[in-house]
């Protein structure tokens, strides 16, 4: 069962993570209030990534994927996906856009899953 609360990445150990927990089950939006009140109410909104083990700031569950690729050795896996992002989903203008799609995958372990759409394509490398 997922853990809707906002976590940060300094609560857990990243050698304790696996990909299994920060696979991404959904995008998170949440208003912050910062300050104020009436007009003078100021708020933020927060962009997050919903896992198993809870609700990350996007740019923190970024690096807490990159972690695990990196102690996986699978940086080149993560480039290769990210090279045919560039090639099959040209809607991904900015590079932003295109490392988040490919972290997504990667946590999903996409590329180990037969009945992806681009499974021959990307392991017959």
């Amino acid at each position: 069962m997922s853990n809707h609360a906002m976590v940060t990445a300094s609560q857990f150990d990243p050698a304790q993570l696996t990909f299994r927990d920060l696979i991404c089950h959904y995008g998170t939006g949440r208003v912050i209030h910062i300050d104020g009140r009436g007009a003078s109410k100021q708020i933020q909104y927060r962009f997050g990534i919903q896992t198993e083990i809870g609700d990350f700031e996007v740019h923190e569950w970024m690096k807490l994927v990159r972690v695990l690729i990196e102690r996986a050795g699978e940086e080149p896996l993560q480039q290769r996906l990210v090279e045919l992002l560039e090639q099959e989903m040209p809607w991904l203008h900015r590079d932003f856009e295109r490392q988040l799609e490919a972290l997504e995958l990667h946590a999903r372990r996409i590329f180990e899953n037969p009945e992806w759409v681009a499974y021959e394509k990307f392991n017959r490398r």
